[in-house]
């Protein structure tokens, strides 16, 4: 998945050079942040028909400057996804949930945002405490990206010597602690090692795996010195887990348990010889040896049935899945434009 990204530093008059750079890319994903947009400018007039466009323009944020500031996504509509409204801070950031095609490989959440060099601390806290609340929470089954103008040119980054990752190395000042605070305690990491003109790293992409990596790229309207474009390149096949993966093994049956027998042998058990130990995890570990080794005894094993669909999926949601795929081979099939138009109506 190849993600595109830059500070456009105000793109209202710049709308014409988007569109037709836009036209001969093939990016999946477009991040862009300052973009200086309202009302007055329409999606159309940035992005043709390939794209879904996502905005924040900075009226919808609380900053306190009317001009200025706004982040952009617009993704390829083969891309399912979801817009995150409730985990946007104060701040402008941007919150998208990137779906998976298939059973087996993560969610990809996509944080974009733009903290403007006078943003104040106060407000930079609030944007990293709610990043790390919402990492910590998902962390361990989705993937993240944060990506965007995060302006803390007091990092000097170092390229690891066996990997992509760059390394932050003796941060100044309260919002450069903040950032390696945040990049620490989520696991996180810093992958763009392209320079602006100046030597900073003021664009950053942090990811929480390995398999990304960072080019320089031909910018799609006029680069700020400050902010060269860079390429985002995602290998999918490496953010896979096993999280869904069905196996057929054993367990036990609860529904076919005789609790009468379980009940009967429960209540001949001398207790008070079983619990007699001194430490408490010794007794708790000899009660549930004792009581496991019973309910085994009286319930039968069974096996588990192949399941393409993680375990919470109800009958409702997979007939719904299986009734939008069927419109999909059949578009694939006979090329009715009708059944494109079911399948990309369909509410999932």
């Amino acid at each position: 998945m190849l993600i595109y990204y830059q500070n456009v530093n105000r793109i209202r008059t710049k709308t014409k050079d988007l569109f037709l750079n836009v036209l001969n890319s093939h990016y999946d994903i477009v991040c862009l942040t300052e973009t200086n947009l309202n009302n007055s400018v329409f999606d159309g007039e940035l992005f043709d028909t390939r794209y879904n466009v996502v905005r924040r323009d900075r009226y919808e944020s609380s900053s306190h400057k009317s001009e200025g500031g706004g982040v952009l996504v617009a993704l390829k509509k083969s891309l399912r996804f979801i817009r995150q409204i409730s985990w946007d801070s104060e701040v402008e950031d941007l919150w998208i949930s990137v779906l998976p095609d298939s059973v087996g490989t993560k969610v990809i959440n996509i944080c974009l945002c733009y903290l403007p060099p006078d943003l104040p601390l106060e407000c930079i806290n609030t944007f990293y405490t709610n990043l790390q609340n919402i990492v910590t929470r998902f962390r361990d089954t989705e993937e993240f990206l944060c990506i965007g103008d995060l302006n803390t040119p007091g990092i000097h980054w170092l390229k690891s010597s066996n990997s992509n990752i760059m390394i932050p190395s003796t941060p100044k000042g309260h919002k450069a602690e903040l950032l390696c605070e945040t990049l620490s305690l989520c696991n996180l990491d810093q992958f763009n090692n392209i320079p602006n003109s100046d030597g900073k790293f003021l664009d950053l992409v942090i990811y929480s795996a390995n398999c990304i990596q960072v080019f320089e790229a031909e910018p799609l309207t006029r680069e700020d010195r400050h902010h060269p474009p860079i390429v985002a390149d995602i290998d999918f096949e490496q953010v896979r887990t096993n999280t869904f993966k069905s196996k057929r093994q054993k367990r036990l049956n609860f529904w076919k348990s005789n609790f009468s027998k379980i009940c009967t042998d429960l209540s001949l058990v001398d207790w008070v010889n079983v619990l007699s130990l001194e430490n408490v995890d010794d007794i708790t570990d000899a009660f549930y040896r004792e009581l496991w080794s019973i309910i085994k005894k009286y319930t039968p094993l069974t096996r588990d049935e192949t399941n393409k669909y993680p375990v919470w999926y109800s009958p409702a949601l997979k007939r719904c899945l299986n009734e939008k795929m069927k419109y999909f081979r059949r578009f694939k099939k006979f090329k009715n434009p009708r059944d494109y138009d079911s399948f990309t109506s369909s509410s999932l």
